[in-house]
């Protein structure tokens, strides 16, 4: 089998199996090198699902996810698989919060229609809550949930069937530019090997941090612990998608979560986490002290659901200081494309992230002529050469 490529991408998470697909459907010689196997749970991109949704605080990302949703309608299209359930979601939290009213001027500003509710509508738009006093709903019908693991899947998979190389177990342990090009020498099955490419992508998820500062990049990013917990309900009826929206509630703390999607009986319920961890450690047991919070949470605010974890599962958020997504090409060389569209909220985006990755990757350094580029994804900014507060994003 040959040693060399248009492209090799690195990483084969929702974002870098997404790259993969687009280059292989365009036709280009395209390796996916993944050193777990694919759908792994030691990453950011397993489990069975996740949030998409329009409302954000940031124009860029509210016009982000029409594409998003087109692609992965798309995605489903090819691939036979129902990866995308379109029921809505709400926002709930005083008018007055900065992402509450960021969410409003930023929706305003895109032109995406949304119900801002108050008082006694606000408590009848969301029956499953015990609002406080002063809460609003913002209710928006371009939300639901990704089969998350079911996405990723499908991506690996149409990628390979485009004729995309898929090697598992791989291990990369240098990426540096090679002329032009770039090569790539990695640990896997048969051994070590290195092989040779016109384009790198480095999509490496709580590992990227590891690939930007071998690279010679400023690598500020924050790999942290986090767990979503299943609680049982008493009343399913109440919390059935067709009546229960994904919903995010923005208090101290705030907290996300989905109707009973997955698992019969069982609401899936998260507080973000601020805990660091290094890549390299297994999954860790769960928080206690975190789990009790979002115990009296619960406990508080949602009606009919008892406060006794069923489950609890881990996963990892990589995020950048400033939370905005790292899309971009090296600056000295340009062949090798990184990327971390991360920060808690990159999953909804990846099918998109990883079409943009794939158009960059197609062209001259310095052409950004892809509809899916935002210039706040850009290596060279501020935030990432200076501390920065992380952003709230759920």
């Amino acid at each position: 089998m040959s040693d060399q490529y248009d492209a090799i991408v690195i990483g084969a998470g929702s974002v870098g199996a997404a790259a993969a697909f687009y280059l292989a459907r365009a036709g280009r010689r395209t390796l996916l090198l993944e050193q777990f196997a694919v759908g792994h749970a030691r990453g950011s991109s397993h489990g069975e699902s996740r949030i998409i949704r329009h409302s954000y605080a940031e124009v860029d990302y509210v016009t982000l996810a029409p594409p998003a949703i087109a692609l992965w309608r798309e995605l489903e299209a090819e691939s036979g698989a129902r990866l995308l359930d379109l029921i809505g979601g709400i926002d709930m939290g005083r008018p007055d919060h900065p992402q509450m009213a960021g969410r409003l001027r930023a929706l305003v500003a895109a032109g995406v229609p949304f119900e801002l509710l108050e008082g006694e509508e606000a408590a009848a738009a969301a029956p499953q809550f015990r609002l406080p006093a002063g809460w609003a709903v913002l209710r928006q019908a371009g939300a639901g949930i990704l089969a998350a693991g079911r996405c990723v899947r499908a991506l690996a998979g149409r990628a390979v069937a485009h004729g995309a190389t898929l090697r598992e177990g791989a291990v990369v342990r240098e990426v540096r530019p090679d002329g032009a090009g770039v090569a790539v020498r990695y640990a896997g099955p048969e051994g070590e090997r290195t092989v040779r490419a016109d384009r790198a992508i480095v999509a490496a998820g709580p590992w990227a941090g590891q690939f930007f500062a071998q690279l010679g990049l400023p690598a500020p990013l924050f790999v942290s612990h986090q767990q979503v917990v299943y609680y049982p309900v008493a009343e399913p009826a109440r919390f059935d998608p067709a009546r229960c929206p994904i919903y995010i509630a923005w208090g101290d703390p705030g907290f996300y979560g989905f109707p009973i999607w997955e698992r019969p009986g069982l609401l899936k319920i998260a507080i973000e986490l601020d805990d660091p961890i290094d890549p390299d450690t297994p999954p860790l047991p769960p928080d206690p002290i975190a789990l009790g919070r979002l115990n009296a949470l619960v406990a508080e605010l949602l009606v009919g659901v008892r406060p006794e974890p069923a489950e609890v599962v881990s996963c990892r958020y990589t995020s950048t200081p400033d939370g905005d997504f790292i899309i971009d090409r090296h600056p000295e060389h340009p062949q090798i494309l990184l990327a971390s569209p991360c920060s808690g909220h990159g999953f909804k985006f990846s099918i998109a992230s990883g079409r943009l990755l794939a158009d960059l990757a197609q062209r001259p350094a310095g052409d950004y002529a892809s509809p899916l580029w935002r210039d706040r994804f850009r290596l060279a900014r501020p935030s990432l050469t200076a501390t920065a507060q992380r952003a709230e994003r759920p």
